[in-house]
């Protein structure tokens, strides 16, 4: 279902690329367009992602039409976005840049030849934080739908899913999975290639909390829980939260009406 989602919308924005493919850009804008353009600038900023009719609604923006579309054009374009940035807010097509190489991991070189690769057991401490770094190309329909990446080691697994048209290097959390003895591990690639390539493993030993306080820094509201819950509530007696906003700082330009229904609640 989410694929088929995806691919809807990917649809949709090809139809309004076409639709505007003959809209003239003019040098100048009215007063009401301008405001228009204001709007729009902000509903993008909120919404960097997906826009649907509905959120050109909550901002305002009842009238879709050719003025509406020029303006989304004219504000995608001073922003350098292409379709994978609308939906992402960054190239997909490039790697990542984690510099593991000054901190405490252990770097552990791996070779994936056809999808399979082996690592043995004794290069990983019990309990440590695994990251694989690795280099992953998306097929064509994973510009459509979202490619993913199945990593195994006898009965265990972990799934990670990624965007779609990515191309380069990527780090995956393999921590669940189990490296006792001398472990076999198969990469099944869904709408990417997994490319016989010298990947690396950043093994971060465990690190004890033993008379240790901890600060859990969250930007908003039940952050801390869903980031950092399992941490906290095992060190409850050393552990302190910080929460920076009570989520007052939301804005009430693109969403004035529930803003108001809010207001008129309380």
């Amino acid at each position: 279902m989410n694929q088929v989602h995806q691919f809807v919308k990917f649809f949709c924005f090809c139809i309004l690329i076409i639709a505007s493919a003959s809209i003239p850009l003019s040098a100048s804008s009215s007063a009401p367009e301008k405001r228009l353009v204001k709007k729009i600038e902000l509903l993008i900023h909120h919404q960097p992602t997906v826009i649907t009719p509905d959120d050109f609604i909550s901002a305002g923006i009842k009238d879709i039409n050719r003025t509406t579309i020029r303006a989304v054009l004219n504000t995608l374009e001073k922003r350098g976005k292409n379709y994978k940035d609308l939906y992402f807010g960054y190239d997909t097509t490039k790697s990542y840049c984690y510099d593991f190489n000054h901190s405490s991991a252990s770097a552990i070189p791996i070779e994936i030849l056809h999808g399979h690769a082996k690592l043995h057991a004794s290069h990983i401490v019990p309990g440590a934080t695994l990251f694989l770094k690795l280099r992953l190309k998306s097929h064509r329909l994973g510009r459509y739908f979202l490619p993913t990446v199945e990593v195994s080691t006898g009965k265990k697994k972990v799934v990670h899913t990624f965007e779609n048209a990515l191309n380069g290097i990527r780090y995956l959390n393999v921590s669940a999975l189990d490296f006792r003895g001398n472990t076999p591990i198969s990469f099944k690639g869904h709408l990417l290639d997994v490319p016989d390539q010298n990947a690396t493993l950043y093994s971060f030993k465990p690190f004890s909390f033993e008379n240790k306080k901890i600060l859990i820094v969250a930007p908003h509201p039940d952050d801390a829980e869903i980031a950092a819950f399992g941490l906290y509530s095992t060190h409850p007696k050393q552990s302190y939260i910080v929460t920076i906003t009570a989520g007052e700082a939301g804005s009430d330009e693109i969403y004035p009406d529930l803003i108001d229904d809010e207001a008129k609640a309380h």
